[in-house]
């Protein structure tokens, strides 16, 4: 049997909020390494931005996602990622500069408010 409308807005909000959920802890993850002063090289950078698309992609991968997917791949072009293929796309981001953009992309798209 088809889902509703009903029920298809009501998953894609879960998943909205499990989307905002997972990126606040992101975002808390990168702030805290920052904090410490840690440095990152580019293969943990790499594998870093790597396990987040996998993250993201089992979210985005869902029916009623596809606007939330397309405005996340853009985002994520602003780091050198490419998110459809999961891999790099360019120069990839120091931890400030990717605290900066999860900080950005969290209240661009998934501000509690909204």
């Amino acid at each position: 049997k088809m889902p509703t409308m009903a029920e298809v807005i009501n998953q894609g909000a879960g998943r909205i909020s499990t989307l905002r959920q997972g990126l606040n802890l992101e975002l808390a993850f990168v702030q805290r390494t920052n904090k410490q002063g840690k440095q990152s090289t580019a293969a943990q950078m790499k594998d870093y931005l790597t396990g987040l698309g996998t993250k993201i992609q089992g979210v985005v991968a869902h029916a009623g996602m596809e606007g939330v997917k397309q405005q996340l791949i853009e985002s994520f072009k602003q780091i050198g990622w490419d998110l459809e293929h999961n891999s790099p796309a360019g120069d990839l981001p120091s931890l400030v500069s990717l605290e900066k953009w999860l900080t950005d992309l969290v209240k661009k798209y998934f501000d509690a408010e909204q």
